[in-house]
């Protein structure tokens, strides 16, 4: 993302968290394209973590202290390890359906604090991303002082993972997710 529209985006999430007001639909379109656009992001190297300890990937078994690109950390938990996605789905389908989800006007999208961070977030169906450990949602998250996104899974606790995850203050729907199936 361009470093203006990144900022204009910023402006608009913090304005919106602070003051507590509604997003125009407009606003709410603008909001989905950048954070659609901005993916994890490509600098940064993150811990695998333990759901990942003896995959192999890139020619070598994982520890679970290697530190990769987030995008391929958060596949190889979520689609490899954790199986939310189907069998065969490679790192650029996981980030297409990610791109759908924020992309999506049934999805809902929320404003929260996390770890006192700004975030937006994105909740909506899986549909044919739904794999044999999947959920009934497909959560995608954006913090706002990053300009990227933070996460991209299925929660098995559905949207109650948003409301009772004590790290979390301050949610607000900007728009519902549809509920229906």
């Amino acid at each position: 993302m361009v470093t203006g529209e990144h900022e204009a985006l910023a402006a608009l999430s913090r304005e919106l968290a602070a003051t507590g007001r509604s997003a125009s639909d407009g606003e709410l379109d603008r909001i989905r394209e950048g954070v659609a656009q901005a993916g994890f992001d490509p600098a940064l190297l993150v811990p695998c973590g333990r759901r990942v300890e003896g995959l192999t990937w890139r020619g070598r078994v994982l520890t679970g202290r290697e530190r990769l690109p987030p995008v391929e950390a958060h596949y190889l938990r979520h689609v490899c390890a954790q199986q939310e996605w189907p069998e065969g789905t490679t790192i650029e389908r996981y980030v297409e359906s990610l791109r759908q989800t924020v992309s999506d006007p049934a999805s809902g999208a929320f404003l929260s604090r996390y770890f006192s961070h700004v975030q937006v977030g994105f909740v909506g169906r899986p549909g044919r991303w739904r794999g044999l450990g999947g959920a009934d949602w497909l959560l995608v998250e954006y913090r706002v002082d990053l300009g990227h996104w933070t996460t991209g899974f299925q929660p098995r606790r559905g949207l109650l993972y948003l409301e009772q995850d004590k790290k979390r203050e301050g949610l607000r729907w900007l728009r519902p997710p549809r509920r229906a199936a």
